[in-house]
């Protein structure tokens, strides 16, 4: 978006006195241009003291790297988990399995809940009970569960989104 815009109007010098931490994502649906997305977030950030995660297109170590170096405390995953799980182990080999949240983007459709990946474009073919089983053998340090019926829509949370999680899971979950 329009960063000056939200300098104006959420006037982040402040905000870190009222949220407990900040999550900024590059959720373009074109080819990521990290160099702008990182000078946009420092522009954000800059007088916040706040623990921020950063996410958005983290396909490979490199990329953590980047963004952690850049002044991310944490940085996010979404899509990357579905095609390449070994990844989050090699993130958290070099930085610390604490500094990496797995989001997963939830669809509620005809009662019954469908993961998406690519800002919710694509529905994930997956049987949904093994895969959040074996979750907890990777090595992250949070899990978002985020409702796409509900994202934005001023609705609320979706609270049956924890039901989905097994009980063995162990790590902090984020509703979202």
């Amino acid at each position: 978006g329009d960063v000056d815009w939200l300098l104006l109007n959420y006037n982040f010098d402040n905000i870190s006195y009222y949220i407990d931490e900040l999550i900024i994502l590059d959720i373009s649906r074109k080819e990521k241009d990290r160099s702008k997305f990182l000078e946009d977030v420092n522009k954000l950030t800059k007088k916040c003291f706040i623990p921020i995660t950063f996410g958005g297109g983290v396909t490979n170590v490199e990329i953590a790297k980047q963004y952690l170096s850049s002044g991310a405390d944490k940085i996010l995953i979404n899509s990357s988990i579905y095609e390449n799980d070994i990844l989050i182990n090699e993130i958290a080999k070099s930085f610390g399995q604490q500094s990496i949240i797995v989001n997963l983007d939830f669809k509620e459709m005809d009662n019954e809940y469908f993961l998406f990946m690519y800002n919710g474009s694509k529905k994930i073919e997956i049987d949904l009970n093994n895969f959040l089983k074996n979750l907890k053998d990777l090595k992250f340090g949070e899990l978002i569960l985020n409702s796409i019926n509900n994202d934005g829509a001023g609705m609320g949370l979706d609270l049956n989104l924890i039901n989905l999680i097994p009980e063995s899971f162990t790590k902090p979950i984020i509703i979202s």
